[in-house]
């Protein structure tokens, strides 16, 4: 059942990224972008407590790093850090 939640938030995370664009920010907030679709991707393909853990410092390092995280975004971030426990894996 975890893992279904997981994905279905991997999922919802996902469907954030292709709705909203980052792409009138500053050339860091679309690298940090960048950095967490590829985190997303490496998860996907590979779940691991390695990945998981490499997504979830992407996501922080994106709200670091970018101050106008659109809100549809930040909701599907915010949801997959809190169904994440990358201790499972």
């Amino acid at each position: 059942m975890k893992k279904i939640k997981l994905f279905f938030a991997f999922g919802m995370v996902c469907a954030g990224f292709f709705l909203t664009s980052c792409a009138p920010k500053a050339d860091r907030c679309n690298e940090l972008y960048d950095d967490v679709s590829a985190a997303i991707t490496a998860f996907g393909s590979n779940p691991s407590e390695a990945s998981c853990n490499d997504y979830k410092n992407s996501i922080s390092d994106y709200y670091d790093g970018c101050a106008a995280i659109p809100a549809s975004t930040r909701a599907s971030l915010d949801a997959a850090l809190e169904s994440m426990d990358c201790s499972v894996y």
